[in-house]
Protein backbone atom coordinates (compact mmCIF):
# COMPACT_ATOMS: atom_id res chain seq x y z
CA UNK A 1 0.00 0.00 0.00
CA UNK A 2 1.81 3.50 -0.81
CA UNK A 3 1.57 6.25 1.67
CA UNK A 4 0.47 9.75 0.96
CA UNK A 5 2.87 12.49 -0.37
CA UNK A 6 3.88 14.35 2.35
CA UNK A 7 4.87 17.92 2.15
CA UNK A 8 6.63 20.46 4.53
CA UNK A 9 5.17 23.68 4.32
CA UNK A 10 7.74 26.43 5.72
CA UNK A 11 7.05 30.21 6.22
CA UNK A 12 8.23 32.87 8.45
CA UNK A 13 4.79 33.82 10.19
CA UNK A 14 1.11 32.96 9.85
CA UNK A 15 -0.11 36.37 11.65
CA UNK A 16 -2.97 37.60 10.09
CA UNK A 17 -1.28 41.24 10.08
CA UNK A 18 1.14 39.86 6.75
CA UNK A 19 -1.80 38.84 5.01
CA UNK A 20 -1.67 37.38 1.56
CA UNK A 21 1.50 35.39 2.38
CA UNK A 22 -0.32 33.33 5.53
CA UNK A 23 -3.75 33.60 4.06
CA UNK A 24 -1.86 31.66 0.83
CA UNK A 25 0.11 28.84 2.79
CA UNK A 26 -2.65 27.79 5.11
CA UNK A 27 -5.23 27.76 2.51
CA UNK A 28 -2.48 25.63 0.26
CA UNK A 29 -1.95 23.38 3.25
CA UNK A 30 -5.88 22.71 3.28
CA UNK A 31 -6.42 22.30 -0.36
CA UNK A 32 -3.47 19.99 -1.21
CA UNK A 33 -4.98 17.44 2.24
CA UNK A 34 -7.60 17.46 -0.12
CA UNK A 35 -6.47 15.24 -2.93
CA UNK A 36 -4.81 12.85 -0.57
CA UNK A 37 -1.44 14.84 0.53
CA UNK A 38 -0.39 14.89 3.88
CA UNK A 39 0.83 18.86 4.54
CA UNK A 40 2.88 19.26 7.57
CA UNK A 41 3.61 23.38 8.61
CA UNK A 42 6.88 24.49 10.06
CA UNK A 43 6.65 28.25 11.49
CA UNK A 44 8.53 30.28 13.68
CA UNK A 45 6.90 31.28 16.63
CA UNK A 46 7.48 35.25 17.58
CA UNK A 47 6.05 35.03 20.94
CA UNK A 48 7.65 38.73 22.32
CA UNK A 49 4.68 39.95 19.58
CA UNK A 50 1.03 39.32 20.45
CA UNK A 51 -1.25 38.41 17.08
CA UNK A 52 -3.80 36.49 15.46
CA UNK A 53 -2.75 33.83 13.82
CA UNK A 54 -4.49 32.53 10.33
CA UNK A 55 -4.91 28.74 10.68
CA UNK A 56 -5.35 25.65 8.19
CA UNK A 57 -9.50 25.14 7.93
CA UNK A 58 -8.66 21.33 8.92
CA UNK A 59 -7.84 21.27 12.52
CA UNK A 60 -5.96 17.94 11.70
CA UNK A 61 -3.00 19.88 9.75
CA UNK A 62 0.25 19.17 12.22
CA UNK A 63 1.75 23.10 12.96
CA UNK A 64 5.49 23.26 14.70
CA UNK A 65 6.10 25.86 15.89
CA UNK A 66 10.02 27.15 16.13
CA UNK A 67 10.57 29.17 19.33
CA UNK A 68 12.21 32.51 17.60
CA UNK A 69 13.88 35.56 19.43
CA UNK A 70 13.84 39.15 18.67
CA UNK A 71 17.35 40.88 18.98
CA UNK A 72 16.01 44.09 18.86
CA UNK A 73 18.91 46.18 18.24
CA UNK A 74 19.60 44.53 14.83
CA UNK A 75 15.72 44.29 14.37
CA UNK A 76 15.54 40.67 13.31
CA UNK A 77 14.61 37.61 14.34
CA UNK A 78 16.08 33.96 14.44
CA UNK A 79 15.05 30.69 15.46
CA UNK A 80 18.09 28.39 17.16
CA UNK A 81 18.02 24.88 15.19
CA UNK A 82 16.10 25.64 12.45
CA UNK A 83 18.95 23.50 10.41
CA UNK A 84 18.13 20.71 12.58
CA UNK A 85 14.37 20.92 12.90
CA UNK A 86 13.95 21.35 9.31
CA UNK A 87 16.01 18.46 8.86
CA UNK A 88 13.77 16.30 11.17
CA UNK A 89 11.04 16.95 9.16
CA UNK A 90 12.83 15.90 6.01
CA UNK A 91 13.49 12.44 7.28
CA UNK A 92 9.22 12.25 7.78
CA UNK A 93 8.13 14.01 4.59
CA UNK A 94 9.14 13.73 1.06
CA UNK A 95 9.06 17.22 -0.08
CA UNK A 96 10.04 20.50 1.09
CA UNK A 97 7.97 23.93 -0.23
CA UNK A 98 9.62 26.56 1.11
CA UNK A 99 7.98 30.02 1.64
CA UNK A 100 9.43 33.65 1.27
CA UNK A 101 12.71 32.06 0.31
CA UNK A 102 14.52 35.81 1.41
CA UNK A 103 12.76 35.27 5.00
CA UNK A 104 14.75 33.58 7.84
CA UNK A 105 13.28 30.03 7.87
CA UNK A 106 15.40 29.48 4.71
CA UNK A 107 18.63 30.52 5.80
CA UNK A 108 20.81 29.45 9.37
Amino acid sequence: MNRPLTVIQTVASISAEYGGTSRSVTALCSAIKHVGVRPRLVILDRRDIATTEILPEDSDIEVRRLPAFTIKRLRIYHAFGIRRVLTQELRRGDLLHSHGIWLHPNHE
